[in-house]
């Protein structure tokens, strides 16, 4: 035995070890290095580590980085090539008048593939955004018919057997006073049932009080219907003219209904 070799009952035997350089065989090195038998062992063993290494070992960039570097990083995390690789798209099924951005999807993976998120990730953040917007949606579904209900019980109640005829009244004053526009506001949301928005509309046409409106807005009163007044709806355009754009069969139906009180009036 050489003088300062080191003596260790796990490398006795084992020749392959014995043969290494002293300082390779050092107290903290034997118990190792005493699981080889020859070069052989050796070498596959460290081909493995190496395998292991480039399959999980993921170096993490730095300031000074490359882009490069940050996007092979990124591939190493599991970013797909481009933003269609996240593979997102419409839910299969949405509550009635709920609406899918497209447009915003879109935005959404573009910022998650600039900061180097993963598929499995952009597909979890989706699901869970979805199914918060649909819960959303659909309790904000729930809480307007439920409003509505309450609201409407209230009305029926509050009004009797007048509530159809008080309906009426308001729906009558929207199209003169507002018009054919503002209509289709609240039928497209819905706020021509809004219990607020009826009473407001009734408490308008009490506010005219015995006076009606005609569709262009202009106001006539009930029992006091004249020759000038005929005269001047059968002057207007809407009444006269040729012109399908400018004629109102609507306005001319009012003007006969005009014509007809007149004779009424005049035979009382």
């Amino acid at each position: 035995m050489a003088e300062g070799e080191v003596v260790n009952s796990e490398t006795q035997g084992n020749e392959f070890v014995n043969s290494l350089p002293e300082d390779v065989r050092t107290a903290d090195a034997l118990p190792s290095l005493s699981k080889f038998k020859d070069v052989g062992s050796l070498a596959k063993s460290y081909l493995e580590a190496e395998k292991m290494i480039s399959r999980k070992g993921v170096i993490v960039p730095t300031e000074r980085s490359t882009p490069d570097e940050w996007n092979n990083y990124y591939k190493a995390l599991g970013r797909p090539d481009s933003i269609d690789g996240y593979e997102l798209k419409k839910p299969d099924s949405l509550p009635e008048g709920m609406t899918y951005n497209e447009e915003r999807t879109k935005q959404f993976a573009e910022l998650a593939h600039k900061i180097g998120l993963s598929k499995t990730a952009v597909q979890e953040i989706a699901k869970w955004w979805d199914e918060g917007q649909r819960a959303e949606f659909e309790k904000l579904g729930k809480d307007a018919n439920d409003y509505l209900t309450k609201s409407t019980a209230e009305m029926k109640k509050e009004w009797g057997k007048d509530y159809d005829a008080n309906l009426k009244k308001a729906d009558s004053v929207i199209v003169p006073i507002f018009g054919e526009d503002f209509q289709k506001m609240l039928i497209d949301t819905g706020l021509n049932n809004h219990p607020a928005m009826v009473k407001g509309m009734f408490k308008i046409s009490q506010a005219l009080g015995e006076h009606q409106l005609t569709k262009g807005g202009d106001i006539t009163t009930k029992d006091q219907y004249s020759k000038e007044g005929l005269v001047k709806m059968m002057n207007d355009p809407r009444y006269k003219s040729m012109d399908p754009l400018v004629s109102d069969e609507g306005y001319r139906k009012q003007v006969a209904e005009y014509a007809q009180k007149l004779t009424e009036q005049g035979t009382r």
